[in-house]
């Protein structure tokens, strides 16, 4: 899984959605299920074929815009968002760096959001595509198998807020 030692999501307790559901109901409690479809690009497709930097990128995203409760309604989130960064303030790092003795830096962080786990008080579970299915599952009867996911993922409504407390750990613990 792309060098990372954890999947985004726990495939060893599969549990049909509908007991899961049902037991969120019982208890009074929220439960979220989405998908997680698979994405496929072509990175440099403008270049030659043949050239070594032309290349089929794949990668996994949770579908944030279908999710649903324990109840079958669209699912509504914590709304933790992020603050993306302003043209404004882009605009006025790129002024600092041009001033004589000073210079600015951007980097971007490997597989960012799946740094840190997904938080908040509702678990979230994930319908896997059929081919991510681990071996296990094929042995039994599932109609409808989820997992819970347990690292953030894209696509996620609250993954932006999660990356960002978790940035802000980081950088005030420095």
């Amino acid at each position: 899984w792309n060098g990372i030692d954890l999947l985004p999501w726990d495939a060893t307790q599969v549990r049909e959605w509908r007991d899961v559901a049902a037991e969120a109901k019982a208890r009074g409690v929220e439960a979220f299920v989405g998908r997680i479809p698979q994405i496929i690009v072509e990175k440099g497709s403008e270049l030659p074929i043949g050239d070594k930097n032309r290349k089929y990128k794949g990668r996994v995203v949770f579908q944030g815009n279908r999710v649903k409760d324990q109840n079958s309604a669209n699912a509504l989130f914590e709304e933790l968002g992020s603050s993306p960064v302003t043209l404004q303030a882009m605009k006025m790092c790129d002024a600092y760096g041009l001033f004589l003795g000073h210079t600015i830096q951007q980097a971007d962080a490997k597989q960012a959001y799946t740094q840190t786990k997904l938080g908040g008080n509702i678990k979230t579970w994930v319908r896997l595509p059929r081919n991510r299915w681990p071996k296990a599952w094929e042995k039994k009867d599932l109609k409808d198998p989820v997992c819970r996911q347990v690292l953030n993922l894209y696509g996620h409504p609250d993954a932006g807020g999660y990356w960002e407390k978790h940035c802000e750990k980081h950088l005030h613990s420095q």
